[in-house]
């Protein structure tokens, strides 16, 4: 028997998905004869699959127990690294710590190319992430050309990269930022975005964004003035009619707000204004203490919920290198996020450098935090991460070494862990006049 996967299933999304897998890593289920056969299971947990192996190296029986396509694609990576090594009868189980999980493309500066999202979404899908949010501050059509319909060219490669991401298992949204010219009291002003979002919606967009961070604190136009009580009322007013519009479109659709405060302690007037005046199914995104903050933890995101009632949804400026950052080179794993975050978050989306290829280097930590946060050892995730995209190990072991002495950044002070550690050894033995310790640096 020629040795191969194969999947029963009478779902189009899962033989999808399953296809996308295959194609993209042959090598994971090609080790063994397996049949695999699905059971989609309704619940309100956040994606989770069981694993339960059984038979043996004549032939594998696995059937996959999940809650969606995403707790899919993850239960294929698990079963891809179990059979990579050896497969072996048991059942494996597991419910991601996150959510919403995923990557945020909202950085100032040339937005990744086609290209590039399209292997970005793949590689997401490997970390087992869930969500793609597409929003390139210098792109005009996202920040400058909102009134105007898009192209049907930018419709094709949106509905491409959406084509792929359902195909692995990503949920994808768009987001678009009026903030700079809009009049929020004026009707066609919500009407020119909601085409927009029907243009989207029409090509399977189902997660829409509204960001109307970075733009004056203070109302512009003398309607808004006249007619709203501050810049927080004007934000809600807008955010709801638009979110009342789209629920006439699809009652499945979703949107999420950036607001003009989008950092603190999460009880500046501002935003408890807005969180509360804001329909109860629309996200609102936080970047928790700073603009790119060195620690999440859950005292702040349980006080953002006693404040604002909503839970935040973090856009995690990490590894972003943008405006005053761009010297830096943000290629360390993510630190500093508790280990219960996720129970008090709507999710986390992480925003990326420019650079793409350097970036997945975080972002495969970013993945292995957000799916089994209470696990998460950040050296033991850079490693192995390291390992995933720089196979050749002589390589490895020598891009490593440049790598972990750029580690500065708001999450690690220490730009060269190890270095610092070993000028640590050699001090401490010059002030004690003491021999030098053995070290596993010399």
């Amino acid at each position: 028997m020629t040795k191969s996967a194969e999947l029963l299933s009478n779902s189009s999304s899962e033989n999808l998905i399953f296809d996308s897998f295959v194609k993209a890593h042959p090598e994971s289920l090609g080790n063994e004869t397996i049949k695999i056969t699905t059971h989609l299971i309704t619940d309100n947990r956040n994606d989770s699959y069981s694993l339960i192996i059984s038979g043996s190296s004549e032939l594998w029986n696995v059937k996959i127990e999940h809650n969606s396509g995403a707790a899919f694609r993850a239960a294929l990576n698990h079963l891809g690294k179990l059979s990579v090594n050896e497969l072996t009868a048991g059942n494996h189980s597991h419910e991601a710590s996150f959510a919403i999980r995923g990557v945020i493309e909202g950085f100032y500066g040339k937005p990744w190319s086609h290209k590039q999202r399209i292997k970005g979404i793949s590689y997401f899908a490997d970390v087992n992430m869930n969500h793609f949010m597409l929003a390139p501050k210098d792109d005009p059509w996202q920040r400058f050309d909102w009134r105007v319909p898009f192209t049907d060219d930018f419709l094709d490669q949106v509905k491409e990269l959406n084509e792929h991401a359902v195909a692995h298992g990503i949920d994808m949204s768009v987001s678009l930022s009026p903030g700079l010219t809009v009049v929020y009291s004026d009707p066609n002003d919500a009407n020119a975005i909601m085409v927009r979002y029907k243009q989207l919606h029409a090509i399977g967009i189902r997660h829409f964004g509204l960001l109307v961070d970075d733009i004056p604190w203070e109302l512009q136009d003398e309607n808004d003035i006249k007619k709203f009580r501050n810049i927080a009322d004007a934000h809600a007013y807008y955010a709801n009619t638009l979110h009342s519009e789209l629920k006439k479109v699809g009652t499945d659709l979703r949107l999420t707000v950036c607001p003009l405060v989008y950092r603190g302690r999460g009880s500046e007037p501002y935003i408890v204004e807005l969180g509360n005046a804001l329909n109860s199914d629309i996200d609102l995104m936080w970047t928790g203490r700073q603009i790119c903050s060195e620690y999440l933890d859950t005292v702040d995101a349980i006080a953002f919920r006693d404040f604002t009632s909503k839970k935040p949804f973090y856009w995690d400026n990490y590894p972003v290198n943008d405006v005053e950052m761009i010297d830096e080179l943000h290629v360390g794993p993510l630190t500093g996020r508790q280990s219960d975050l996720g129970s008090h978050s709507a999710g986390l989306l992480a925003n990326p450098m420019d650079r793409f290829e350097l970036s997945l280097i975080a972002i495969g930590t970013i993945g292995d935090y957000l799916w089994d946060s209470k696990s998460y050892d950040s050296e033991k995730s850079w490693h192995s991460t390291m390992a995933t995209l720089v196979v050749d190990k002589e390589d490895r072991d020598a891009i490593s070494r440049v790598f972990r002495c750029s580690f500065g950044s708001c999450l690690a002070q220490a730009q060269a862990p190890e270095f610092a550690e070993m000028l640590d050894e050699a001090k401490y033995a010059w002030r004690t006049k003491s021999k030098i310790r053995e070290s596993k640096f010399w």
